[in-house]
């Protein structure tokens, strides 16, 4: 048996995007037909979002929450946020709001990442009780209504902050943020019920 190479996550993607840019990493069905991401796209988009992330101000070693279903905007936040020595932090889509606010609240989530609407409705529930909270970025924005001028400014769109690290982010910085990891660092957070 090959032994697992010495790299996080982050890093193993970055070779992996390397090695196989062209094959297929992540296949994801949209209205009934399966659309697939290779290796390099994978990366490509990761590291967008992750810079992204880093212009809306999230510090390196800072907490990144996503709250949605299994579907690839999750696996690009997670793989963004590592990308730029983040961490991710999964809350439960079933979460009720009380549950959510708990959980960024008590991990200190300064941005996180709603899959829709009713997602969204959870965090604004309790927004005044989550003082880090700096950003609200949504993936579904189709039935998303409109907001109050001082919740507008909260929010951004998954596709706003992919094109902002796309449009202003320095792969330099992914890179350094990948020399600097090590195997016992945290890169993701998950909070169980107890049970």
């Amino acid at each position: 048996m090959q032994a697992l190479p010495e790299l996080t996550l982050p890093q193993m993607l970055r070779e992996r995007a390397r090695q196989d840019a062209q094959r297929v990493a992540i296949r994801q069905k949209d209205f009934g037909i399966w659309k697939p991401f290779t290796w390099a796209q994978y990366f490509e988009r990761a590291c967008h979002f992750g810079l992204g992330l880093r212009a809306l101000g999230l510090p390196d070693g800072g907490h990144v929450g996503v709250i949605a279903e299994n579907r690839i905007e999750w696996v690009l936040t997670q793989m963004g946020a590592g990308l730029v020595g983040a961490v991710t932090v999964g809350v439960y889509p079933t979460s009720p709001s009380s549950e959510v606010a708990y959980v960024v609240g008590h991990a200190d989530i300064e941005i996180i990442v709603c899959e829709d609407q009713e997602q969204t409705d959870k965090v604004l529930e309790a927004l005044d009780d989550l003082p880090r909270l700096k950003k609200i970025v949504v993936m579904e924005t189709k039935g998303l209504r409109s907001f109050a001028p001082e919740v507008r400014g909260l929010i951004a769109t998954f596709d706003e902050v992919e094109q902002l690290g796309a449009q202003g982010g320095k792969l330099q910085d992914v890179e350094a943020a990948l020399a600097r990891q090590q195997l016992d660092d945290i890169g993701l957070m998950i909070y169980t019920s107890g049970s």
